[in-house]
């Protein structure tokens, strides 16, 4: 996406979910997997709204995978890092991660370890995606 069938306006995106399954499908038929969505907000720092919260984990939930967890982009105005939201999604919720040098890590306390020690993404349970 985004497909001539979707609909959408400065401020709404409503994806013709059939297409958007049927592309899924053939690009997993090539070999590619899907991990996750993005999406751009008219703001500067941009935050998930309820709609994009609920319909990634939506998503997670109807999907067939063995992942624990898709992940969601949403660019911003301003330059990265502020100008990013990158989130790990579950069957039920939505966590935040933060830049680090490196990566992104859990937002909220995060784990114990090193930050020179990681590298790629971590998940709220501490599974990495590199």
């Amino acid at each position: 996406g985004p497909r001539g069938s979707d609909r959408r306006s400065r401020y709404h995106f409503i994806p013709n979910r059939w297409a958007e399954r049927r592309e899924i499908r053939r690009y997993f038929l090539e070999g590619l997997h899907f991990v996750g969505d993005w999406h751009t907000h008219p703001e500067a720092c941009p935050g998930p709204s309820g709609t994009d919260t609920e319909s990634i984990c939506e998503t997670f939930r109807e999907s067939r995978h063995e992942l624990t967890g898709f992940l969601l982009v949403i660019v911003g105005t301003a330059p990265p890092p502020s100008g990013l939201f990158v989130g790990v999604a579950s069957a039920r919720d939505l966590t935040p991660l933060e830049p680090f040098h490196g990566g992104f890590r859990q937002a909220s306390g995060g784990s114990p370890k090193a930050n020179a020690d990681r590298q790629g993404l971590e998940s709220p349970h501490g599974q990495r995606f590199s």
